[in-house]
């Protein structure tokens, strides 16, 4: 699996998770299921080559009050994770992030 939406392949479930998994309580399996749901309020970006991930994100914070997600794993530098739900998921605040990210990269 790699960033963005994806749901696991039925075989890995049956193989690896709900094996591993099968002596949790079932309320928690069920919001185990739903995972994949309620993560495509997340959006993955590619970073573009060059950029300081953790400088750049400082500077979303510091300057406009806008908090990225680092990448994660072998993703960590290489992709963000932007969320947009609940009070962020307004039309204000997504063309505040896009304003404040083309000031941020341009060069």
């Amino acid at each position: 699996m790699g960033p963005g939406p994806s749901n696991p392949y039925p075989e890995v479930m049956q193989a690896l998770a709900r094996p591993v998994l099968g002596h949790l309580d079932p309320e928690f399996l069920a919001l185990l299921d739903e995972t994949c749901d309620r993560l495509r309020e997340l959006t993955t970006v590619w970073l573009p080559a060059g950029l300081d991930d953790a400088q750049t994100r400082r500077r979303l914070l510091g300057d406009y009050g806008i908090e990225v997600g680092a990448g994660v794993g072998p993703f960590a530098g290489k992709a963000w994770r932007i969320g947009c739900m609940g009070h962020t998921a307004r039309l204000r605040n997504v063309s505040l992030l896009l304003r404040a990210l083309e000031e941020v990269l341009a060069p």
